[in-house]
């Protein structure tokens, strides 16, 4: 049967193609359904694709063949019809699209080479060589565009370089560079202001913040912000920066320039509540916290700032609320314990401040430096409330947590007098001497112990070698006089009586001319 409506043999049709072939009913097997006995029928079907499968093709690896074979042709043609820059470039860029970074950095290389002025050539292979982190090379990149171009931006942008490798002088020097070139380019004041801003010194690490770096960075700062007023991280730097400088008005004056662009920044609110504190302002300051309250009433360093306000202006009770509100929300911090424990220990609820002092201890895990100093503290509020035995316990347990125990061995060698165990006083006192000559208060207190126990030689002797050590002091003359007094040496009653005046007539003086001076 010849089938006139097909143009080519099925074998050869495309796949997927619709095939309709007259069929006699006979020839049909019984399976298909809804075919009619008589007369020929048309019947829909796929041609088997089986044999029509395409060979794997592995697409990548074709890509990567065309690319090779096209440098190979580059490096022909290089050699051929010469070396250009634009051809070293091409060539590298083939490299790049292979993973080849290295290779493409090479032919950047000699792309420059003959092309050493090119901004286009030398910006690419910095992206190469940042990569390959090749850092040294550039350096060199950034420096060879600064002499092409000196501009501020060049500038700028080594300079950015030198704060990644952590080289901060330098970069210093090219954010100068960049705001002499462009003294309008809010960027370079912010990197700069915030180098210095950074920079250690001697005076930061013994005090958290060099005062005279601060001042410089806080210049630069308030100069981006000039430039650019809607910039908000770097207004954040400055409320930090002005309150560490106690220039609490300027504090103020960021905090409300960020609220007045985000009315719900809730960390701008808190650092100018906490200005307003500063400045005894308030009113001003419970009113941002009790906003700030009523929007986050879980947050506890709001209530703490809360609580720290009705302490200055001693509301007690209102205080101790928010102390204990603050526990209720954050008692798993030893810190809102010791706060609470401290507000009540210097308003003499000594009975109160016990249990705060016990939960702190318990929290505080890692702090060693701060465990001596809340054990130190509970054993005062023991003391305080007559209960010497449990207050010298505490005492004993900070001195064999601290570093340096010698303060919380005076104090634990004065409670040991008090609970009439002499002895061991002065073995603490010894031992301070021994181990800690540069705590010269033990002799003072070692010969008062000696007075107490009528030994005024041994008393005498301390005291004089306090004075050898300690100039001017009107204490010890004083604490002679009461020896000379006991041992019936009234002129030396009245000699010490006199250095002792003429002691408080000097620190009078001293104190006089510092005051002049300010």
């Amino acid at each position: 049967m010849t089938h006139s409506a097909l143009k080519l043999p099925i074998s050869l049709l495309p796949i997927g193609t619709l095939v309709l072939l007259p069929v006699a009913s006979s020839t049909l097997h019984a399976c298909i359904d809804g075919i009619e006995s008589a007369g020929s029928a048309q019947v829909a079907f796929l041609p088997n694709r089986r044999g029509l499968e395409m060979p794997q093709i592995d697409r990548p690896e074709m890509r990567r063949a065309r690319i090779k074979a096209k440098i190979v042709d580059l490096t022909k043609k290089i050699s051929n019809e010469g070396k250009t820059a634009e051809r070293f470039a091409e060539r590298g860029e083939l490299h790049v699209q292979l993973d080849q970074i290295h290779w493409a950095v090479v032919d950047y290389d000699d792309a420059i080479k003959l092309e050493p002025k090119s901004f286009a050539l030398r910006d690419r292979r910095l992206v190469l060589n940042r990569e390959l982190e090749n850092f040294d090379q550039v350096e060199e990149d950034l420096t060879a565009l600064i002499e092409i171009d000196k501009s501020a931006i060049r500038f700028l942008e080594r300079g950015k370089f030198f704060v990644e490798q952590r080289n901060n002088e330098k970069a210093i020097e090219d954010f100068t560079s960049a705001i002499e070139f462009d003294p309008n380019l809010a960027d370079a004041y912010l990197q700069r202001g915030q180098l210095i801003k950074d920079k250690p010194s001697q005076i930061k690490e013994l005090y958290g913040i060099d005062q005279r770096n601060l001042e410089e960075a806080v210049v630069d700062f308030a100069k981006a912000i000039e430039l650019k007023p809607d910039l908000i991280e770097p207004r954040r730097t400055l409320i930090i920066a002005y309150m560490n400088l106690q220039r609490y008005s300027d504090a103020v004056d960021q905090a409300t320039a960020i609220i007045e662009r985000i009315p719900d920044d809730e960390c701008a609110k808190y650092y100018r509540a906490k200005s307003y504190k500063h400045q005894k302002k308030y009113d001003l300051a419970l009113a941002d916290l009790n906003d700030l309250i009523e929007r986050v009433p879980t947050a506890s360093k709001f209530i703490e700032l809360r609580a720290e306000i009705y302490r200055d202006t001693n509301q007690v009770d209102k205080a101790i609320e928010d102390y204990q509100h603050n526990i209720e929300i954050d008692g798993d911090n030893h810190a809102t314990h010791t706060l609470f424990a401290r507000y009540l220990l210097s308003n003499k609820k000594y009975a109160l401040a016990i249990k705060p002092y016990s939960d702190a201890i318990e929290l505080n895990q890692h702090d060693q430096r701060l465990q001596a100093q809340l054990f130190r503290e509970r054993g005062n509020a023991h003391y305080w409330l007559g209960e010497l035995e449990e207050c010298e316990k505490d005492l004993e347990q900070a001195i064999k947590l601290s570093k340096n125990p010698s303060f919380y061995m005076r104090e634990r060698a004065r409670v040991l007098v008090r609970l009439e165990r002499p002895d061991e006083a002065i073995a603490i006192y010894e031992n301070m001497i021994e181990n800690y000559p540069d705590n010269k208060g033990s002799y003072m207190d070692r010969a008062r112990l000696y007075i107490v126990n009528k030994q005024y030689d041994k008393a005498l002797e301390d005291v004089n070698t306090f004075i050898s050590q300690i100039k001017n002091y009107e204490e010890s003359y004083l604490l002679r006089a009461q020896i000379w007094a006991r041992m019936g040496n009234e002129d030396g009653v009245q000699e010490d009586l006199k250095r002792a005046k003429e002691a408080k007539e000097h620190w009078a003086e001293v104190k006089r001319k510092a005051e002049s001076r300010m």
